[in-house]
């Protein structure tokens, strides 16, 4: 994922060699179903598995070349919650629930098509915080069980719904999956998340998403070559 991050600023420099840029900065929240995907807690009849909604927000810098292409890179904070339940026997259950939050930074490529678009890009997530409950008599150190940071994988569509020269809003539907795992070494060991069930083998957590997001752009200004052939920056919108 690093060297998709490399290749994506790559093509930005070789897109915007000659093509007129022009950036925007702005605001952006999603709302949607986030969680993490367990093979041993899914196909387990025990366990009732349950998606739970999350949200993020923040900010964003939207970098275009001329009509066709864009750059975008977004940080936001993100709220991650995943729910199952145990059957213990009887009417017993124990419920489950992993809540964490995360610093996301996304570099996503968007191709236009008039005032739709498609996007693709990696995403870092670094986890300030995470918690597990039962946690009986607090045994477990939770944060010690889980990674610190992963990467995933982000596509999504969508388009223009309102927009001038000076804003733009738009609304699409971005999916997300990492590629790597939730749980740490130490939780591996400890056959985390359902620490309480011994699996015959283990099997990796990866945290997902599916969100309805929204953005508002405003245009601050372009690159754009002068009359005496130099490229320069043009503040405002009118370029």
């Amino acid at each position: 994922m690093k060297r998709a991050g490399i290749l994506f600023l790559f093509l930005a420099i070789t897109v915007g060699a000659n093509a007129q840029m022009w950036m925007e900065i702005g605001a952006k929240g999603m709302y949607g179903f986030k969680g993490f995907y367990n093979d041993n807690i899914i196909n387990d009849r025990d366990h009732e598995y349950k998606i739970s909604p999350g949200y993020a927000y923040g900010g964003l810098i939207n970098i275009n070349f001329a009509d066709r292409h864009g750059f975008i890179i977004e940080g936001l904070l993100a709220e991650n919650t995943q729910k199952f339940n145990y059957d213990l026997g009887g009417s017993l259950q124990t419920a489950s629930e992993v809540k964490w939050s995360t610093v996301d930074g996304y570099l996503m490529y968007r191709a236009y098509n008039n005032t739709s678009f498609l996007e693709i890009g990696p995403k870092i997530s670094i986890v300030k915080s995470i918690d597990q409950t039962p946690n009986p008599l607090n045994i477990w150190d939770i944060p010690k069980q889980y990674n610190e940071q992963y990467w995933s994988a982000a596509i999504g569509f969508g388009g223009m719904i309102l927009g001038s020269e000076f804003f733009t809003l738009k609304m699409g539907l971005r999916f997300e999956y990492a590629l790597g795992d939730l749980v740490g070494s130490e939780g591996e060991k400890n056959n985390f998340p359902a620490y309480y069930v011994a699996y015959d083998s283990y099997k990796a957590s990866h945290p997902f998403s599916a969100m309805l997001n929204m953005e508002l752009n405003f245009a601050i200004g372009a690159v754009a070559r002068a009359q005496c052939g130099r490229r320069r920056f043009i503040f405002g919108s009118g370029y």
